[in-house]
């Protein structure tokens, strides 16, 4: 055996995207997500959070964590330092496509 495990989880939304994991201390996994009724960059885009204990094979219902109508949440990032579990996200207004230029471009 190669050490792998298979562990099922139902999405909350239709559309999701750019997962981050983390493992706690006790084992646990923790993902967060992007998760939403329609594509990256949409309203409602909501980011989302679910837990695969350890010895077990089904995460935990996914909980949303962040979710602001008229903006969209993305690419979110977990970190786990000091016993306390950090989650990092960007967020932009929804539809605005991307919006890292400069403001002198």
């Amino acid at each position: 055996e190669d050490g792998s495990v298979e562990a099922y989880l139902a999405p909350p939304f239709a559309s999701n995207h750019a997962s981050s994991l983390e493992r706690l201390p006790d084992g646990t996994l923790v993902a967060a997500w992007f998760s939403g009724d329609e594509g990256e960059g949409s309203s409602g885009c909501a980011i989302v959070v679910a837990r695969l204990p350890p010895a077990t094979e089904r995460w935990t219902a996914a909980a949303t964590v962040s979710k602001r109508d008229g903006y969209a949440n993305q690419n979110p990032v977990l970190f786990y330092d000091a016993n306390v579990l950090h989650l990092y996200h960007s967020q932009q207004p929804a539809d605005a496509g991307p919006t890292n230029k400069s403001e002198t471009e």
